[in-house]
């Protein structure tokens, strides 16, 4: 079964693991890049986010989740 789909609680779970992506990195590399920080909030698809939250504790560096920010984007699935 399929679950209804509200607007405001997805956003809800995107602001959610947005807000943990940030914190694990702040905890993994102390500062965090604002420019860095924004792109992670404008990540609203979940696919990204997932995938960014599975690969990012390879991550050795904040250029390392730039590539992966890159990467996670071109293998998602169009919007729509």
């Amino acid at each position: 079964m399929k679950m209804i789909e509200f607007p405001a609680i997805q956003e809800l779970v995107a602001e959610t693991k947005q807000d943990a992506i940030i914190r694990f990195l702040r905890a993994r590399f102390g500062v965090v890049p604002a420019e860095l920080e924004q792109d992670i909030q404008r990540i609203n698809d979940f696919a990204t986010l997932n995938t960014m939250v599975e690969r990012m504790d390879y991550c050795t560096n904040p250029e390392q989740v730039r590539e992966l920010i890159d990467l996670a984007g071109e293998q998602s699935p169009p919007a729509g």
